[in-house]
């Protein structure tokens, strides 16, 4: 499993937005077909994405960890 994720707060991590890039990369799938498995947007995952560091809510990030590791 990928350690993309860092917890900040309650309910909360930080993690880098190129990282992501990276970990979707390498599954060999596009920024809409990664959302689709998250259930959200294209345009979600593509501001997800953006360089540096970002601050997100738990399930989130257990989302993407679910969606990178059933890809």
């Amino acid at each position: 499993m990928p350690n993309l994720f860092h917890p900040i707060e309650p309910e909360k991590v930080k993690f880098n937005g190129g990282d992501l890039v990276d970990e979707r990369n390498k599954l060999g799938l596009t920024q809409t077909q990664f959302g689709t498995l998250c259930g959200w947007t294209a345009q979600r995952q593509h501001f997800l994405e953006q360089p540096g560091e970002h601050k997100i809510e738990l399930e989130t990030a257990k989302t993407i960890l679910k969606a990178i590791n059933e890809s």
